[in-house]
């Protein structure tokens, strides 16, 4: 028997080398240089294992290696460590990883690699260390979040005080947040988000000359050193530290986390928790309740929306959740979208730092003050396009409306790959964005008034060098991919096509590697199309995207601007100043674009934005002069079909009211503020055996009564929990939600029937009949065969509650409002009295509460001591006298006097404080 002496201890081994083709390839990440190096793990002979490895990829015999170290592979305390590790040491420093184990660096930077990893430390960023100083806003939120938090100590009042940075994309909040922790002296920070796909840029502001020596934590690093006192940063994503094990406890890596006493929680991308349900329909898809319309979404990204339930109030939730298992000295929100801590009082006025586009933008132009802090943040431009016609008709959804969904819907051939089910309208939808065939389409276009097109506008063509296209669905992603590669699309095929969706490219941070690699460090001399529907629309940055394509239905201002925003990142470069000395900014973006094939939707959504992310201190402005404001520094160009021009802040709210092409009273009336399904309401639809007899004939409603009583029943099973604020279970959590989903579906089907009404409105032009005369007098039967629901029906779900027909008014004197002019090309003479839904009011009257100087539920007196009358002011703009509404002041005042011919503007005083203000007419004369 043969007996080897070799081998009989191991000695692990890193290794790096490279051969001639690649030492000398010029880098394609974003540092300068030239060279390839591959580092490797072996136990045996070095050049063994390569020779191998050489072999293996055929690599001709002649090749000779080239190599650059081994080192040991055992860390101090005696660990040994393999190359995978190396590997991620060095992505996570920022060197550029080519394809397995190549990367773009130097025999020495592996070598720090290989001793970062011996010594438990962090290998230094490979960008170069940062030493810029905060802008003027930064440093203002820096200044008055510490001088709250200081002013707010927790054992004040034994809560952690919160504060919230209202702060849009590219303010820069991880930077300020560094800084704010430094004024503040916290070495404890946990940074908690929805998106792990922020990490990076969490981690890469920390390379700052005014952060040396601090900290960066994750889950996939070896344990931290809390003894170190040096400041640290944890990230980390709710869903891993609220999430619990299979045993029901916290997670055992996660337990390091409890013994510490934290300076901070930072709550980053908190809109995605505060909207938890609007997020997971990014991710997992939703299905529309009333249009039954299923939006795919990108179920790879799902677990980042599977967070833990909690309160309705997030920001309370949130805080209890953590308070449970940490002890936290201050909490800081960060978003750029934070609806509804805004328009729900989340945060008090003295908790909030607003930052907008509006205030960047008008930053920007006024600086004259030395180089321009401002200058590589681009100004956005929206492009609404009215799809055609014979474009729109393929894709309508059950209400007649034109659906992105439908239009770009998906199915999947016996290859298993999935082709758009309109593929020829999606084709000329593509050739339409090279200026293909447009007078086909428009029939209203010229060559004189040819609208700009993406791509085949001069201007635009140039800029558009790299956008990104928001579709429906993973599905929707390939079958686009796959059409923009067909032979036929020879112009698309210059074009490097990147699918951001689905499994195969990873999740969050994971696939912005091959956007990167398709754009390249020059990306002057690329073209590229990013294909996603979630994944990269939020928390990350790609300088060279110049335009996104909006081709998804987003209901939430949320969603549609944290995707808009990702195009408005700077795009600059520093250039040495051979005059002067120093470095200049050259700015290679100027402009960026929003491309959105929904005109209704976006400027709906623009609204949304301009008026409710406003600072307090201007909630007294109109929503028109503040989205005047807004769109002086986002310009907004419409085209109709007809003619592309620049749209005003009224020309918006006209467009929303009026519409392009269907009119202000359908979009009204497709509200859901015009349903009421609460409990009394619910109970008042089952009590009468007519109506849902009635409602049962109708398809929608087969299941009414059974709906109702399980929504009754549960709402009666929880309403003392929800009255006394106690927690639910689990189970009673998941009743609520299914009862949530149910009444929002049932409301949804019902407004199916105030969507028909609209068309009653045009039966005459007597402005002065209510909508429910008109329908009585005129065409009853006209409104049984549009509803399905003869009229007597209709009014016991009026009756019943279920339709609020203050707002059913409401939405018919605004129409009539707007509609006026158009009835006659001659001047309108002055309304009095107009018609709504069910009563009347007197516009005069209405104008002083439309103008705030009257107010509902104020008194009005008469002038007779002896004899005094009084009367209210109505919600529905009527004046009640002994609890019976009257239209307008002359009824008003004939029922308190008894007299035929009395005025009722001089007869009606306004009282406040008890004391008499001024009559009817001298209040109108003061409102003129």
């Amino acid at each position: 028997m043969t007996v080897s002496l070799a081998g009989g201890v191991r000695h692990p081994k890193i290794y790096a080398y490279t051969i001639d083709q690649f030492s000398s390839t010029p880098w394609a990440g974003k540092r300068q240089g030239a060279g390839l190096i591959k580092v490797g793990d072996t136990q045996r002979d070095v050049r063994v294992r390569i020779r191998e490895q050489l072999a293996a990829i055929k690599m001709p015999v002649e090749t000779v290696p080239e190599i650059l170290l081994v080192e040991a592979a055992i860390t101090n305390d005696g660990r040994v460590f393999r190359d995978h590790e190396v590997h991620a040491a060095l992505k996570k420093a920022g060197y550029h990883n080519i394809a397995g184990e190549w990367f773009e660096c130097s025999k020495d930077e592996v070598a720090a690699a290989i001793q970062a990893l011996r010594e438990g430390k962090d290998l230094p960023s490979a960008r170069p260390m940062a030493n810029f100083a905060m802008r003027p806003e930064q440093l203002r939120a820096v200044e008055e979040t510490a001088a709250y938090f200081r002013s707010q100590a927790k054992g004040k009042k034994g809560k952690a005080p919160d504060y919230l940075w209202n702060a849009k994309m590219r303010f820069g909040k991880t930077f300020a947040t560094y800084q704010l922790a430094k004024e503040m002296g916290w070495t404890r920070v946990l940074v908690l988000t929805y998106k792990p796909a922020v990490e990076q840029a969490w981690r890469d502001d920390l390379a700052h000359r005014d952060f040396a020596g601090w900290r960066f934590h994750t889950k996939d690093d070896d344990r931290a050193d809390f003894t170190d006192p040096s400041p640290l940063i944890w990230f980390a994503s709710f869903q891993d530290v609220l999430g619990k094990g299979d045993d029901g406890a916290a997670k055992e890596k996660n337990k390091a986390l409890y013994g510490v006493e934290w300076d901070a929680v930072v709550v980053d991308e908190y809109h995605f928790g505060a909207w938890r349900d609007a997020a997971r329909s990014i991710y997992v898809g939703e299905v529309d309740d009333v249009t039954g319309e299923k939006t795919e979404g990108d179920k790879s990204e799902a677990k980042f929306a599977d967070t833990p339930d909690l309160d309705d109030g997030f920001v309370e939730g949130i805080e209890e959740a953590l308070t449970k298992s940490l002890n936290v000295e201050h909490y800081l929100y960060l978003s750029g979208t934070p609806f509804r801590a805004l328009t729900e009082g989340e945060f008090l006025e003295d908790q909030v730092y607003n930052w907008t586009y509006s205030d960047e933008q008008r930053a920007k132009k006024a600086w004259n003050d030395g180089p321009n802090p401002y200058a590589s943040l681009p100004r956005m431009h929206l492009l609404a396009y009215e799809m055609p016609e014979t474009l729109k008709e393929v894709a309508l959804n059950n209400l007649s409306e034109f659906s992105l969904t439908e239009f770009f819907r998906t199915k999947k051939g016996d290859d298993a790959k999935p082709a758009f089910i309109h593929e020829n309208e999606v084709q000329k939808w593509l050739d339409l964005l090279r200026g293909q065939d447009l007078s086909d389409l428009w029939a209203a276009v010229s060559a004189n008034n040819r609208p700009p097109m993406p791509f085949a506008d001069v201007n635009l063509l140039t800029a558009l060098q790299h956008t990104v296209w928001y579709l429906p669905g993973v599905d929707a992603c390939l079958a686009m991919r796959d059409l923009l590669r067909r032979s036929h699309n020879k112009f698309f095929l210059d074009y490097h096509i990147v699918v951001a969706a689905g499994n195969e490219v990873g999740m969050g941070q994971e696939a912005l590697g091959p956007v990167e690699d398709a754009i390249t460090n020059v990306p002057q001399d690329t073209k590229s199309i990013t294909l996603s529907c979630g994944k990269l629309m939020t928390g990350v940055t790609v300088p060279a995207w110049a335009g996104i394509f909006m081709l998804r239905e987003l209901k939430s201002p949320e969603t549609y601007f944290q995707a808009a925003f990702r195009v408005q990142s700077p795009w600059s470069y520093k250039q040495v100043n051979t005059i002067v000395g120093g470095e200049d900014e050259v700015v290679v973006k100027e402009y960026c674009y929003v491309l959105d094939f929904s005109p209704n939707r976006a400027l709906r959504l623009i609204v949304e934005y301009a008026t409710k992310l406003r600072p307090t201190t201007a909630a007294g402005a109109d929503d028109e002069a503040a989205l005047a404001e807004f769109m002086e520094f986002l310009p907004v160009l419409a085209f109709d079909g007809s003619t592309m021009s620049m749209v005003s802040a009224g020309d918006v709210i006209d467009y929303l009211t009026k519409g392009i092409s269907s009119s202000m009273l359908a979009r009204r009336w497709n509200s859901p503020e015009l349903i009421t399904l609460d409990l009394k309401a619910m109970e008042a639809i089952l009590a009468d055996d007519k109506l849902v007899e009635s409602l049962e004939q109708i398809e929608m409603f087969r299941n009414i009564s059974d709906d109702l009583s399980a929504l009754i029943s549960s709402n009666k099973e929880l309403r003392p929990k929800k009255l006394a604020k106690e927690k639910l279970t689990p189970g009673e959590k998941k009743t609520e939600d299914e009862a949530k989903k149910k009444r929002d579906g049932i409301k949804k089907k019902l407004q199916r029937f105030l969507t028909r009404i609209p068309a009653f409105m045009y039966l005459t032009d007597d402005r002065e009949k209510t909508v429910l005369d008109i329908i009585r007098q005129v065409e009853p039967d006209l409104f049984e065969k549009v509803t399905s629901l003869s009229l007597k029906d209709f009014e016991r779900l009026v009756n019943a509650g279920a339709f609020n027909a203050s707002k059913m008014n409401d939405a018919v004197w605004k129409f009539r409002q707007f509609e006026d002019p158009s009835l006659s090309y001659t001047k309108v003479p002055e309304v009095e009295t107009r018609g709504g839904w069910n009563v009347r009011r007197d516009e005069r009257f209405a104008e002083l509460i439309e103008k705030a100087i009257l107010t509902p539920g104020d008194t009005l007196t008469n002038s007779d001591p002896i004899n005094p009358v009084t009367a209210v002011v109505s919600e529905d703009y009527g004046l009640l006298v002994d609890g019976v509404r009257h239209e307008s002041p002359g009824l008003a005042a004939i029922a308190a006097s008894g007299l035929e011919d009395v005025d009722g503007w001089s007869y009606w005083m306004l009282v406040r404080d008890r004391k008499p203000v001024a009559t009817l007419q001298e209040l109108r004369l003061k409102g003129e």
